[in-house]
């Protein structure tokens, strides 16, 4: 039974010295500003979208419309009709249509297999 005792308070002793080690012994009415915290890493930044030569700048690389909004034109077309650009592959052709009548207005003639990517004439 003694040598029990003797187990019991020797583990206590090495679990109050634990307990201890953890525990700050300062005044604790002010905040330690002197601690040392772990660095945040920064954002990371956006990196500029370029578009081609000639092109105005990219607005919102996830938005490929973005640009594309109502009163967003550029003053110097701002007043050119809206027009439909159709490409006509078989025909070699493409066709200019007025989307407020939906009538082909003109039809162009063009280079081998036009396609929606390149404008007219080309």
């Amino acid at each position: 039974m003694h040598r029990l005792v003797k187990q019991t308070l020797a583990a206590g002793v090495v679990l109050a010295a634990l307990t201890a080690c953890g525990t700050e012994t300062r005044d604790h009415a002010a905040p330690d500003h002197t601690a040392t915290r772990a660095a945040v890493p920064a954002p990371p930044k956006k990196k500029p979208v370029h578009g081609l030569p000639g092109m105005p700048p990219v607005l919102d690389p996830q938005d490929v419309y973005a640009a594309d909004r109502p009163d967003k034109l550029s003053p110097v077309v701002k007043d050119f009709p809206s027009r439909v650009y159709v490409p006509n592959t078989e025909s070699d052709t493409v066709s200019v249509i007025d989307p407020k009548t939906y009538r082909i207005i003109e039809t162009i003639h063009v280079a081998a297999s036009p396609n929606t990517s390149s404008p007219p004439g080309t």
